[in-house]
């Protein structure tokens, strides 16, 4: 059976787009700085993980679904040092879950990566 991982970069608030809709300057900068580049060692991690059908959720709206049917293997949050103050949650309200940290990574840029 595949895993379902849900993988977004959020605010330190943990806001995914600010009140108005749009993904802070911030957080789309760590984007574009987080984008992959061809490393052999990494590659050969995601060949092996690909072959355990990994389906990865994007969204938070399909996420917040997936979380609440209990269905999210695992949680991937890159967390960028800005705060918004509000908008679209990376979590759905409400919801009460106990996860274990399996990794963490610090960027040069400031954003952490927790999984």
């Amino acid at each position: 059976m595949a895993s379902l991982i849900y993988c977004c970069i959020t605010s330190l608030g943990g806001y995914i787009e600010d009140a108005a809709g749009s993904v802070p300057a911030d957080i789309d900068t760590a984007r574009t700085r987080l984008e992959p580049r061809f490393d052999p060692v990494a590659a050969a991690r995601m060949r092996a993980e690909a072959s355990r059908n990994l389906v990865v959720v994007g969204g938070a709206a399909l996420a917040a679904h997936a979380l609440a049917a209990r269905l999210v293997d695992e949680v991937h949050r890159f967390v960028s040092p800005v705060i918004v103050g509000g908008g679209k949650r990376f979590l759905p309200a409400g919801l009460d879950a106990r996860l274990t940290l399996l990794a963490e990574q610090r960027f040069g840029n400031g954003v952490v990566f927790l999984r």
